[in-house]
């Protein structure tokens, strides 16, 4: 193990004697982030941050170059509601400035439902999208016209149910894991049950397509909050706007510049959403409820049949590129692989395959999940965490791990496999599981574990 400076991020070297290589600390990239947040209130302007979530969002990072912005609608909201400094009062006659600025209760609104809806793990959703052919909807890339939307999301183990019909009834149901997406059909709703699955694993085109679970996090990066009159049902709406983020490239995230409606419950969550792209001639309009929030939801990937998730995992290609299969061979009762996809693996010394795995409770709405990262160690493991590492040995399986109140993360590598994890047990749990590990076998499920150590 080499450690990066001091930093609180590692890297497993390949070989013995190389230099270590320093590690940016998420420790530092946060207080980067609160320094510029810090700026854009002196100025008026908004801020880029990085968002750490669980897993990493595959189809969001494919699409997007910039994982989370904080638009200057949500600054300005948070800074309305900062306290005046001890015994600073305001001089008699001279208005706050909450009084000066009548849409401060807008922002701050706005700001409390974006914050909240970034903390969601799961909900549910039902309306309907009007999509042309160059904007579709739905990673199964047909929904394409005038349709009507029904479906799901968990996002901490990057699964998503949709179901999608037409005028005449028929229906296209999809399914999405990471990366892996299955489709089926059928002339109604009500016998897509007993069609057959197709998949197609790897990388979806992102750039063109969206789903729930793309926008989710869009919705996040909108800014300049402004009301508008109540909705149908009496909730109180505002109307926002996704940024516009160009480079020099083009724009860097999908539906730069759509109008964004949104309703709120009384708790202030986000329980209705219209995104209009573009505002003018629009060639997406998504009309749907938000409910269900944290809630479990129905979503399991295909299990039996050539469709089967197990089934879409490349073993012999993985294994030409160095990389040596494996999975847990025990999970806790209940639990099952939900993810299986390869995806690149970037660090100082190049880019790799990297198999990813997530195992977790199908209908649990939040936590209770396990992501794994397999790498052939010649690539090396790289994570950026805060909090103090501690060594970990797992069978032949040596390196760090770093435990807090939500979240266990750590890498780990023998000599041929590099691992990392990330998950919301404790680190004896963890490393109980991780002791199971085995070649991957796609026609073998892992084994129940009676109880973990905790």
């Amino acid at each position: 193990m080499r450690w990066g400076g001091g930093a609180p991020g590692w890297e497993t070297d390949a070989v013995g004697d190389q230099a270590p290589i320093p590690i940016e600390s998420r420790v530092k990239r946060e207080s980067e982030a609160g320094e510029a947040d810090s700026a854009a209130r002196d100025t008026g302007t908004s801020s880029g941050r990085v968002v750490h979530a669980p897993g990493g969002w595959p189809r969001f990072a494919a699409a997007v170059a910039v994982v989370g912005l904080v638009a200057g609608g949500l600054v300005w909201a948070l800074l309305d509601d900062e306290p005046a400094p001890a015994g600073d009062e305001e001089p008699a006659g001279d208005p706050s400035p909450r009084a000066q600025d009548p849409h401060a209760e807008t922002r701050q609104a706005f700001a409390g439902a974006v914050l909240q809806f970034g903390e969601v793990h799961s909900f549910a959703y039902r309306g309907s999208v009007h999509a042309t052919a160059s904007r579709p909807f739905g990673a199964g890339g047909s929904a394409v016209g005038d349709l009507t939307l029904e479906g799901a999301v968990l996002l901490q183990p990057a699964l998503a149910r949709e179901v999608a019909s037409d005028g005449r009834g028929r229906a296209k149901e999809t399914l999405t894991s990471g990366t892996t997406v299955w489709t089926r059909s059928a002339a109604a709703a009500d016998t897509l049950a007993g069609a057959p699955w197709t998949v197609r694993p790897g990388l979806v085109e992102a750039a063109s397509t969206l789903d729930m679970q793309v926008l989710a996090r869009l919705i996040t990066t909108a800014g300049d909050p402004r009301g508008e009159a109540p909705d149908a049902l009496g909730r109180r709406v505002i109307r926002a706007t996704l940024p516009t983020r160009d480079d020099g490239g083009g724009d860097l995230l999908p539906l730069a510049g759509a109008d964004v409606l949104l309703s709120l419950d009384d708790a202030g969550d986000i329980a209705h959403l219209v995104v209009t792209w573009p505002p003018r001639d629009p060639q997406l309009v998504l009309d749907v409820e938000i409910f269900a929030h944290n809630q479990p939801q129905d979503i399991a990937p295909p299990d039996r049949g050539p469709a089967a998730l197990r089934r879409t995992v490349p073993i012999e290609a993985l294994t030409a590129e160095g990389l040596r299969p494996q999975e847990l061979g025990r999970v806790p009762a209940g639990w099952r692989l939900t993810g299986a996809w390869v995806g690149p693996q970037v660090t100082p010394r190049g880019e790799c395959s990297a198999l990813n795995l997530v195992y977790g409770h199908p209908d649990a709405g939040s936590g209770d999940y396990l992501w794994l990262r397999l790498t052939p160690r010649a690539c090396g493991v790289q994570i950026a965490v805060a909090g103090e590492p501690r060594p970990l040995t797992v069978g032949a399986f040596e390196g760090s791990v770093v435990e807090s109140s939500s979240e266990t993360i750590g890498a780990l590598s023998d000599r041929t496999t590099g691992v990392q994890f990330e998950t919301d047990l404790p680190v004896g749990d963890v490393a109980s599981l991780l002791a199971s590990l085995r070649p991957f076998d796609p026609n073998a499920e892992p084994e129940p574990q009676a109880a973990l150590p905790s």
